[in-house]
């Protein structure tokens, strides 16, 4: 993606599908006082089912978008501008973080109507949740649901985008690019931009994502991993420190690690003799006989074989050191280092399958 894009960030309450009101989502936070008061717009931001188009909206205090600071060669009086990247924002504790994107969308100088059956959809769905509210009629941003991506939480970006500085999402919600006709050089702008680049890592908006996600996650408890975020978080960041330890150690020699693991499919790129490596990294407590690989996972290895390691580092020991607030510490495990790490055949063993769910009536119940 070129420096000179056309970008755009917009700061929205959090949620985790923004698929409409649903059991254990039910609504927008953190957006703001519309959001603390009201059932936010954004919440059908992602919205699966209004076939292949998405229909974003934001919070904007102003009447119109100021599209000359997405593109400043446009005529003032556009009505709209297409090939837009943009970045939807939300609070979290300690920051702001990217929860997702639309490439190649369309933004509105002003509010524009939903199509009749968008906005049908919309109040079909309300209803189905017990909601009655008219007020859902407008949107801002439109998109193809092929060209979005919605961060899983456990991915969504950390740190990119700055907290309530003036002229940056936060004290607003919504940022240029732009500022009297001339690119920001504010730096987090471009890290952002690199980040949506680089990333291919899940997507929500995968039909398959969420229930491979329950899969993965059954079947690493399965094969000894631990199921608590915050046990699974101190031991995966214990096997990275121990990686990084043994590959820049005595017998292997590599230097260089940058940490990928936000972005990418693997969790470290490292240099030995002027050549690139790609390090996947698995952390447990068990006996690390065995371990889940995602798809992401094995294609880059397809990819990649010849600069491809793996580190599981197994028999991590977990200690509680903060009864009360439930922190955990991780130390110890052995690290066993795959160099070259191969995957045959019969190292792999299918454990789910995908299946095609009939949509046509079935016979009636007895």
């Amino acid at each position: 993606m070129k420096p000179a894009s056309r970008i755009v960030f917009v700061r929205i309450g959090r949620m985790h599908f923004y698929a409409g009101p649903q059991k254990g989502d039910e609504r927008p936070e953190g957006g703001g006082k519309d959001t603390k008061n009201h059932l936010g717009h954004e919440a059908f931001n992602f919205f699966p089912d209004f076939d292949g188009t998405l229909y974003g909206t934001f919070g904007i205090i102003a009447k119109r978008i100021d599209l000359r600071k997405i593109d400043p060669a446009l005529a003032k009086n556009s009505p709209s501008v297409d090939g837009v990247l943009v970045v939807f924002v939300a609070p979290y504790n300690g920051g702001q973080r990217i929860v997702g994107w639309y490439r190649d969308a369309t933004v509105y100088r002003e509010s524009v109507r939903y199509p009749r059956e968008v906005h049908r959809r919309i109040q079909e769905h309300l209803a189905g949740e017990g909601i009655s509210d008219d007020s859902f009629n407008d949107y801002r941003l439109e998109g193809k649901l092929s060209d979005a991506v919605l961060l899983p939480p456990g991915r969504r970006g950390r740190g990119l985008v700055p907290k309530g500085q003036r002229g940056e999402t936060g004290q607003s919600n919504v940022c240029y690019a732009y500022k009297n006709g001339a690119r920001k050089s504010s730096p987090w702008i471009q890290r952002a931009v690199d980040f949506i680049k680089g990333y291919c890592g899940p997507n929500l908006l995968d039909a398959q994502a969420e229930a491979e996600a329950d899969s993965f996650d059954a079947q690493e408890l399965a094969a000894g991993f631990q199921p608590d975020p915050r046990i699974r978080l101190v031991v995966e960041q214990h096997a990275m420190k121990r990686a990084e330890e043994v590959l820049s150690g005595p017998g292997f020699g590599f230097g260089g690690f940058k940490n990928t693991s936000k972005a990418q499919c693997y969790d470290y790129t490292c240099t030995r003799d002027g050549n690139l490596f790609y390090v996947e990294v698995k952390g447990t407590q068990g006996s690390g006989a065995s371990v889940i690989l995602t798809k992401n996972e094995i294609r880059h290895w397809k990819k990649h074989q010849k600069n491809s390691i793996a580190v599981i580092v197994h028999g991590v020991d977990v200690k509680k050191i903060d009864p009360e607030g439930g922190s955990f510490q991780a130390s110890g495990g052995t690290s066993h280092v795959c160099l070259p790490w191969i995957l045959g055949s019969r190292a792999l063993e299918p454990i789910q399958f995908k299946w095609i769910v009939s949509r046509r009536p079935g016979p009636p119940e007895a």
